[in-house]
């Protein structure tokens, strides 16, 4: 039987090629102001920052939108390294779910118990503590009324 693979949206491959070619055009223009600052004046008078400042800002902002765009390749990722862990460790977490099976049974038992005893149709004798039906109206071992 094959397999079908699911494909992330267009809208992830859109956003990584707008996301590259704004890094790519701010360090261009980061780039090209820094040479040219530095060809004409070599001191660096911020003459050429208005090249600098908005290619560092087209930088800057694909950052984001290029680890948004890797979303649905990071997921993968996750899942797999998930999968590989829980294929390495199948032994020991096989052993923890039994031991917690285990324990939450024994739990689960004296729970049961409880709820069974606390429903029985009974009381206690207000004068000898001894155990009697809810509707008697005397004790069987002291003989009071209750």
């Amino acid at each position: 039987m094959e397999e079908k693979v699911n494909k992330p949206p267009k809208l992830y491959f859109i956003l990584k090629i707008v996301a590259f070619c704004m890094l790519g055009v701010g360090l261009i223009l980061v780039t090209l102001g820094i040479i040219f600052g530095k060809m004409n004046d070599p001191h660096f008078d911020m003459s050429y920052m208005f090249m600098i400042m908005p290619g560092a800002f087209l930088a800057f902002l694909s950052l984001p939108m290029l680890l948004i765009s890797f979303l649905p390749n990071i997921q993968k990722a996750r899942i797999a390294t998930v999968k590989y862990v829980q294929n390495e460790n199948k032994e020991d977490l096989t052993e923890i779910v039994s031991n917690s099976a285990d324990i939450a049974g024994t739990g689960i038992k004296k729970t049961a118990r409880a709820i069974k005893e606390g429903l029985k149709n009974t009381k206690y004798c207000k004068y000898c503590g001894e155990e009697i039906d809810a509707d008697s109206l005397f004790c069987n071992k002291c003989g009071k009324q209750q």
